[in-house]
């Protein structure tokens, strides 16, 4: 049974997991930028984002098969759901041919682009010595190289499509998310084990990334044996065709083309356009960033599988509940923005600042000012911090959408918006390098801030797309009521903590100088540490208070809801009931489960004496006055 305790559990765990997993890629990436330099590691997160966007189809079908068989397996109909199962399987291995099929082009293409820029893909010498260097001592990763740790980070999606993604997707419809998780948290502890030790060693840099093919056949047949076993009625018919999971698929994973490119572009633009190094220097900060998102994202999308419950029972939801919905939505989002903003330049630069300042001490004077910009500067992490709360507010309307089913009528807005953005962007960036605008040493800054300034235009414009479709087919009785009350919950305190930052924060504290060892020899770790339970504990409050500001009758209720607040209210509502018994001459600790029948008869006396004490029969005259109505007969023919 889908309920919103369990959708609590499951954001607690993801949550949990996805700490885990930031841990993982801070020191992965830590690692492989002190060993193999910023340009390789600029090259091995762009190959990482080109497999997550080859990896989008299956994404959709996967999403697609999860919501199809929520109400198959609540209902027990085994026929519907091994017919959906059959049907999802087939079309993961479809799709996995597709996936392999570009991941060998794109391993096969791009590290002749990547290897050949720094001197020009058309130039003849480029050609001689096609590699990255690898940090300071004159290395060179070669083609093959290259393309091997690309088809190591490809392969790993085709060998989860072709077997085991598919019962991943029945454990979810199931609510058994839990379960998939602590498989997944297994796998990143023995997988990424395995590579951090493959790195200390003086090995080829392809050597330890192949570690990654091991990833979905460990992860995969946990969670096969967990799903053969527990999930008896489950059987492959070769025969057997939904076409509705086809259709569905087929819409979800169009409708998410123009949400990939607009969310999961930016090192790809950043490594094309603005080159390696910039790349490098965007996947350190993206490190937090992204992770941070994933992070909070945990809190909207772990009620996905509740909403489609909801939506598939009453159609649709009530306007009240989703103006609730939507300033939890607004407090998880100001959350997020208000400590990313303030909170990343300082850890970004305190893990990352020294090893980014030693590889980019050779470079040139634009690719260090974009460093500077990025992690010493509060407004690129404002920026970004905008971009990163629009994407969890658009996915919170995505959830209702996905439950409502209606994925085909949103996709095709959103695929105009993100081919525009792309092309936009990407042309702006383009403008801002080659006409060197802000002067030739500051154009890549000007590229990236023109970059993250479209996108999040076009975020502004997805989200108010999306706010009203969910308010006209969505919701019932849909008003304009709390609509602004909730929007000035987000918008006042972000405004006021962003100045509070700019203009108090950042003069006490400098970046530079209490993050960056390189810079400042006395730099401790103790201030940062005090900024970050400072920063959370006074954006929680500031939240708090303007939400019971504007909205105090919803935030009331969204406040005894929580679960150590909720305790306290049911254990004062337990008290005052024993009170309301011992009155009565009742004693609650003698009535037990085996003697139920006492209570109910113990309530019904309470009912008849509290009666009897405002009303006796014998002092009140009941009067009835006569009435007779005339009767009419009708006579038949």
């Amino acid at each position: 049974m889908v309920s919103t305790r369990q959708g609590i559990f499951s954001t607690i765990v993801g949550t949990i997991i996805s700490l885990f997993n930031a841990l993982i890629q801070f020191l992965t990436i830590y690692w492989v930028l002190e060993k193999f330099g910023s340009e390789f590691n600029g090259y091995v997160r762009l190959v990482s984002s080109f497999s997550a966007l080859i990896a989008t189809a299956d994404g959709a079908l996967g999403l697609a098969t999860t919501i199809l068989l929520v109400k198959p397996i609540v209902q027990n109909d085994w026929i519907t759901a091994n017919e959906i199962y059959s049907t999802s399987k087939k079309n993961y291995r479809k799709a996995s041919y597709v996936g392999l099929t570009l991941v060998l082009l794109t391993s096969l293409a791009y590290p002749l682009y990547a290897g050949t820029s720094n001197t020009g893909l058309f130039e003849a010498d480029s050609w001689k010595n096609i590699g990255i260097s690898l940090g300071t001592e004159g290395e060179l990763a070669g083609y093959w190289v290259l393309m091997g740790v690309s088809l190591a980070f490809g392969l790993k999606n085709f060998l989860a499509a072709f077997w085991f993604s598919v019962y991943e997707n029945i454990i979810a419809a199931d609510n058994k998310n839990t379960i998939r998780r602590i498989v997944i948290l297994f796998t990143d502890i023995f997988v990424y084990g395995l590579l951090f030790y493959l790195l200390s060693l003086d090995v080829s840099p392809v050597i330890p990334f192949l570690s990654m093919l091991l990833y979905s056949p460990i992860k995969g047949l946990l969670i096969m044996l967990y799903v053969k076993r527990k999930y008896l009625w489950l059987k492959y018919y070769k025969e057997f065709n939904s076409f509705r999971l086809v259709t569905t698929k087929k819409k979800i994973s169009f409708s998410s083309i123009g949400t990939s490119i607009l969310v999961n572009t930016d090192v790809l633009i950043a490594s094309i356009i603005l080159g390696l190094s910039v790349s490098s220097t965007l996947s350190l900060y993206l490190v937090i960033a992204v992770n941070t998102r994933l992070i909070m994202t945990n809190f909207i999308t772990s009620f996905r599988e509740f909403f489609v419950a909801l939506v598939a029972k009453r159609g649709r939801i009530q306007w009240e509940s989703y103006a609730k919905y939507e300033l939890y939505t607004y407090l998880v989002a100001g959350f997020t923005f208000i400590n990313m903003s303030i909170l990343s330049p300082y850890f970004v630069s305190a893990l990352y600042g020294d090893l980014a300042i030693n590889n980019l001490a050779s470079t040139s004077e634009a690719d260090r000012n974009v460093l500077e910009f990025m992690f010493f500067s509060p407004y690129f992490s404002i920026l970004y911090a905008g971009s990163t709360a629009l994407i969890i507010l658009c996915e919170a309307q995505i959830t209702l959408i996905h439950a409502k089913g209606r994925y085909g009528e949103v996709s095709k807005w959103q695929n105009y918006l993100g081919v525009t953005y792309i092309i936009v962007g990407t042309l702006a960036t383009f403008i801002c390098r080659v006409a060197g605008v802000g002067g030739v040493e500051w154009s890549l800054v000007s590229g990236i801030v023109a970059m993250y300034g479209f996108k999040l235009i076009f975020l502004v414009i997805r989200y108010c797309y999306l706010w009203v479709y969910v308010w006209k087919y969505a919701t019932y009785n849909s008003t304009f009521k709390h609509a602004a009350n909730n929007f000035m919950i987000l918008l006042a305190p972000a405004l006021f903590m962003s100045l509070f930052n700019i203009f108090y924060i950042t003069k006490k504290l400098n970046i530079e100088l209490t993050a960056t060892k390189s810079i400042n020899e006395n730099a401790v770790v103790a201030p940062l540490i005090g900024l970050f339970f400072a920063i959370i504990a006074i954006s929680g409050l500031v939240l708090i208070l303007f939400a019971y500001l504007f909205s105090p009758k919803m935030m009331n209720g969204i406040m005894k809801n929580i679960p150590i607040i909720n305790k306290i209210v049911n254990k004062k509502s337990e008290e005052a009931r024993r009170k309301r018994f011992e009155e009565y001459g009742i004693d609650v600790d003698e009535i037990t489960t085996d003697k139920s029948n006492q209570l109910s008869q113990a309530l019904i006396n309470i009912a008849e004496e509290s009666a009897a004490a405002h009303l006796s029969l014998d002092t009140v005259e009941v009067k009835v006055e006569q009435k007779n109505d005339k009767v009419y007969v009708i006579k038949g023919s």
